[in-house]
């Protein structure tokens, strides 16, 4: 019996665009949701009082997440491929 193997029927056009937005999306969501309280953590002090670094700290980690979490459901119903997949005749 020879071994077959998927069949490459279609690509998206943009599929490698959206799939590396989707990855830069993703880390700069990670890199905020890690950094920003610890940066706030540090500058918590000084000149600038705890409430209003609170809120820009908050309002930096919403709208990176929430810009991750919008381009996710956008980018939802794409097709990035489609393939053919074998199966046994048993």
């Amino acid at each position: 019996t020879e071994e077959e193997k998927e069949e490459l029927l279609y690509e998206g056009p943009f599929a490698s665009l959206s799939l590396r937005l989707k990855r830069v999306s993703l880390t700069t969501a990670a890199v905020s949701l890690i950094g920003v309280p610890i940066l706030v953590a540090l500058k918590t002090g000084g000149d600038i009082p705890a409430v209003g670094s609170l809120a820009v700290g908050g309002t930096a980690v919403l709208a990176a997440t929430g810009s991750t979490i919008a381009l996710s459901y956008c980018f939802s119903p794409y097709v990035h491929t489609v393939t053919s997949i074998p199966h046994d005749n048993d």
